[in-house]
């Protein structure tokens, strides 16, 4: 009986920082500890550090997206005047027809270079946001739901640091 409440005590030790803090991150009279208070600092930064990935990313794919949209613009525009020299061949327009046509092949093969340098950026961001998801969560359970802070400790650890756990507590 006394094995079978251990491991129902182990299993509850390993899914308890997903739902609140766990015994070792308070103290006994249920406030954060220092070493977690420290911890939820730099997961903090970590989670703004993400943010601004996420930022930087989103931004790229936006101009690539702006990029496509406009080449997709210049290769119609080109398709036309192809188009049209076709219909009135005549000397003069043949050099104007293999220019076009070679600018025309040109911005065909960036367009499709774009568009898959933008499918990777759009995989990169949705790694990303999945990574980023599941550190706020961890953070959430482990430094925001249920937590208890002391003045004291809060004046000690969050002094000289603007993170924004720091900023989740008001005294």
């Amino acid at each position: 009986m006394i094995r079978i409440c251990q491991i129902v005590a182990l299993c509850s030790l390993f899914n308890a920082p997903y739902a609140h803090a766990t015994d070792a991150e308070k103290n006994d009279n249920g406030y954060i500890t220092r070493q977690n208070a420290l911890g939820c600092i730099q997961s903090s930064t970590e989670l703004a550090g993400e943010r601004q990935q996420l930022r930087v990313v989103e931004a790229d794919k936006l101009h690539l997206n702006s990029k496509i949209i406009y080449l997709q613009n210049e290769i119609e525009k080109r398709r036309r005047l192809i188009e049209s020299l076709d219909k009135h061949p005549t000397q003069l327009n043949n050099e104007n027809y293999n220019q076009l046509v070679t600018q025309f092949e040109a911005l065909r093969e960036e367009h499709r270079e774009t568009i898959q340098l933008f499918e990777e950026k759009q995989n990169q961001f949705i790694n990303q946001h999945s990574h980023f998801n599941e550190l706020e969560h961890r953070h959430n359970a482990h430094c925001l739901d249920n937590i208890q802070v002391t003045r004291k400790l809060y004046l000690e650890v969050c002094e000289h640091d603007v993170s924004n756990w720091c900023k989740a507590f008001y005294f």
